[in-house]
């Protein structure tokens, strides 16, 4: 029988042999939590209704509002309000207790209030890129920033009473209107927003030195003022950044905010010429008509996920969707 001292000696032996062991299970037990779930459900769904290059057709819609999760949310985009077949779509909608917002600039939005209101949309996102001589500019037209008011006035008549549809107004920051935000914030109580989203623009911006320049010193100061009047509860950003952070956001995005975009994990995009994209840096594919589900989790989609679950790609480092909430 070995002694004490032996079994001592042999110890140091035994766990030597053992290590390399132990830390390649390690690695394996590890790796079976840390593999991405490539297949998932998507709670935002993006039809695009109308684009410059045409409309989408009633068979994707169609096949789209039909198999859609029923807990998702769907995003008319794309001007949807110039589409033949907006009203058919609010009704195919409203038919399964789906939860819609509709995702307009105000064009033709006075003249349809009535029916997104009385179809239930759950809420109408308003574009509105500064006040009256900037959001004009802004479309090339003397009459834009008033058509726009209109459409939130005569939505807030209807829906004055009722919860429902909710009003917000979405301000994207540009080089335009980043000195005159205060103003644009002013614009959209005045329509009666409910809520108010000021976007930042896109990640990486001041590095593209063909882009117009923003003023970070102008733009704090902005930030600040409308802090200071407005509770967060009627007018936040997106993403929600300090003043530090705006450098390393608008010039070095990619050693800056999430090390991985969760963003092909829950929505996907059907644009006006049935292409689905996951993002748009990642078209997956034509949208046959398949239901939802499959196209969601086919294999380019799969694909796509497990790239960007392993690294960030290039291009998704300057996308401001890898901010989202």
């Amino acid at each position: 029988m070995p002694t004490a001292t032996e079994l001592s000696n042999r110890a140091p032996q035994s766990a030597g042999r053992l290590r390399p062991l132990l830390s390649r299970l390690s690695i394996r037990w590890r790796g079976l939590f840390d593999a991405p779930n490539l297949t998932a459900r998507p709670s935002l769904v993006f039809l695009e209704l109308a684009s410059p290059a045409g409309f989408l057709p009633k068979a994707a819609w169609g096949s789209v509002v039909a198999s859609a999760p029923t807990n998702a949310k769907i995003i008319l985009s794309g001007e949807p309000l110039l589409s033949p077949d907006f009203e058919n779509v609010l009704l195919a909608t409203d038919r399964r207790g789906l939860h819609v917002t509709v995702q307009t600039d105000g064009t033709r939005l006075e003249e349809f209030a009535p029916v997104i209101f009385g179809l239930d949309a759950a809420a109408v996102t308003l574009r509105l890129h500064g006040p009256e001589d900037v959001h004009n500019a802004a479309f090339n037209s003397r009459g834009a920033f008033a058509c726009t008011v209109r459409g939130a006035i005569a939505l807030k008549a209807l829906s004055g009473s009722t919860c429902r549809p909710r009003l917000i107004v979405e301000i994207p920051i540009s080089a335009d209107n980043h000195s005159r935000l205060v103003e644009a914030v002013e614009c959209a109580v005045g329509m009666g927003a409910d809520s108010t989203v000021i976007r930042h623009a896109r990640p990486g911006l001041l590095a593209d030195r063909t882009a117009e320049p923003i003023d970070l010193a102008v733009l704090a100061s902005q930030i600040q003022k409308i802090c200071d009047r407005w509770p967060v509860t009627l007018v936040r950003f997106a993403p929600d950044l300090i003043a530090d952070e705006l450098p390393r956001y608008y010039s070095s995005p990619r050693s800056f905010g999430p090390s991985r975009c969760f963003v092909p994990w829950k929505s996907i995009t059907v644009s006006a010429d049935s292409e689905l994209c996951l993002c748009p840096s990642a078209p997956v594919g034509a949208y046959s008509g398949q239901s939802l589900s499959a196209a969601f989790n086919s294999a380019p989609a799969q694909s796509f996920r497990h790239s960007v679950y392993r690294s960030l790609p290039r291009p998704c480092a300057t996308c401001p969707r890898r901010f989202s909430e």
